[in-house]
């Protein structure tokens, strides 16, 4: 996978290999607050899936992300707290197939988390062009 982050104009644009286009200004979420988007965005896609699998009737889901930051730079996340929330009619009697997609998504599918909890090697080049 690549993406690429051009610095024009002010404005940070990224572009993804698929051409999924992004721009971060100051009216965007900054980077920790993407990589809290981008965990609860894995682990929905996940759950949705997953539910629909079980056949599981909901109305609507939330999911809420608590990061708690490093006091110290690089102030990494420390600590992450997921909240999910399920709206709808008899959900009580689908609460173990809920709790089974939600531990399924954070224990074996959701990459972002696989990936927050890993060691990742880096390589670095710098060209002048």
């Amino acid at each position: 996978m690549i993406v690429k982050l051009e610095y024009k104009d002010d404005n940070f644009l990224f572009e993804s290999e698929t051409g999924r286009k992004l721009i971060m200004d100051e009216n965007t979420p900054r980077p920790m607050e993407l990589l809290l988007m981008a965990l609860i965005g894995c682990t929905g896609i996940d759950i949705v899936e997953i539910l629909n699998k079980m056949r599981v009737q909901y109305d609507r889901f939330e999911i809420i992300a608590d990061g708690k930051r490093a006091q110290e730079h690089p102030r990494k996340y420390e600590y992450i707290k997921l909240i999910y929330k399920f709206y709808g009619k008899d959900l009580d009697k689908e609460r173990e197939k809920i709790e089974r997609a939600v531990s399924l998504s954070q224990n074996k599918y959701c990459s972002v988390r696989a990936s927050l909890n890993s060691i990742v090697e880096y390589s670095i080049e710098i060209f002048e062009v």
